[in-house]
């Protein structure tokens, strides 16, 4: 659940019971993905940990 939230930009918000920092009104296209990315890089670390768990396991249990 933690990667699911965290792929929307919403893991920080319900761990810690934050909002979200705003964007000022009427954002440019920019300014919107600038805004996203810095979100994203902050639980960018945590996801490919994740993927690596879930590759090692399928491989274990299902021997492939």
């Amino acid at each position: 659940m933690k990667t699911y939230l965290q792929a929307f930009d919403l893991w920080e918000i319900v761990n810690v019971g934050i909002e979200p920092p705003m964007l000022r009104p009427n954002p440019t296209l920019a300014q919107m993905r600038q805004h996203n990315e810095e979100c994203a890089k902050k639980t960018q670390g945590d996801v490919l940990p994740t993927k690596q768990c879930f590759r090692h396991d399928l491989y274990k249990n299902h021997g492939l």
